[in-house]
């Protein structure tokens, strides 16, 4: 059975399509393509690798959070409330997996992402 089209498919291939016409942009066109094919590489990441799906089943978890409450909200109230404990090393090393993952969809070329990923092991 078919999967259906998805949406990284549908971004990688414009970005694609992009690449393979950019070499005939000059100036402000090229750049826009440029920026336009980045902006789908992310599309595409992000929905492949869905890093902020983790993070919120974890605030939700931690909060006890109904289905209408929003469990990043939900979290950082509970961190300014003392209910969460900002210093707990578990939670940091969450934390930090968490950016880790959402760096690696926005900005996977980013210079410290290793060392944040250390951090979060």
């Amino acid at each position: 059975m078919s999967r259906g089209i998805q949406i990284e498919d549908l971004a990688e291939a414009v970005a694609g399509y992009i690449d393979e016409i950019s070499g005939k942009l000059e100036g402000r066109q090229a750049f826009h393509a440029k920026v336009a094919q980045n902006a789908l590489a992310i599309i595409a990441r992000e929905a492949r690798q869905k890093p902020r799906e983790a993070e919120l089943a974890y605030y939700r978890e931690r909060m006890g959070c109904s289905a209408d409450e929003d469990p990043a909200v939900a979290f950082a109230a509970g961190i300014r409330s003392g209910e969460v404990e900002p210093d707990d090393p578990d939670m940091l090393k969450r934390l930090a997996g968490f950016v880790a993952a959402r760096l690696a969809v926005d900005n996977p070329k980013f210079s410290t992402l290793p060392r944040l990923r250390e951090l979060a092991e």
